[in-house]
């Protein structure tokens, strides 16, 4: 038989031991960039990957049906937040040949590999505002 030598301690706090919350509506007031529901989006899109954007370190996408909704083109900086609440900065680059698009660099790559994105994945891009969005919320979709 073991005996135990200090009884087992059990405290009930009482968060009035602690004074009242000085913030007391400071969740409901910031937006959580981790908080993928695409009800949210005003914006959403969904990609297929190909085996350039999983190998290549870009992320090449057409500038006419997605990205002119979300931002011009003369942006040259983009943050993408995955599912996790992690933020990625990627650099974005236009071109118009041989058709209007535009490629993500930066982390993308390290995203990727973080993810484990594959080719053939969907992936979800969505905003919760149209023009000059700074950052895009990214979701893979099973």
């Amino acid at each position: 038989m073991v005996k135990h030598l200090y009884p087992s301690l059990r405290f009930t706090l009482s968060r009035s031991l602690f004074g009242t919350d000085k913030n007391p509506n400071w969740a409901m007031s910031i937006p959580l960039p981790y908080i993928h529901n695409a009800d949210r989006f005003t914006y959403n899109f969904m990609i297929i990957l190909t085996n350039s954007d999983v190998t290549s370190g870009y992320l090449t996408m057409s500038y006419g049906k997605f990205a002119s909704q979300l931002f011009s083109n003369h942006v040259r900086c983009m943050k993408f937040v995955d599912e996790k609440g992690l933020e990625w900065i990627c650099g974005v680059q236009s071109d118009k040949r041989p058709y209007n698009h535009v490629k993500f660099g930066g982390k993308w790559g390290s995203m990727v590999r973080a993810r484990n994105y594959t080719q053939g994945d969907h992936i979800m891009f969505g905003s919760p505002f149209l023009g000059n969005a700074t950052e895009l919320f990214v979701k893979k979709i099973c």
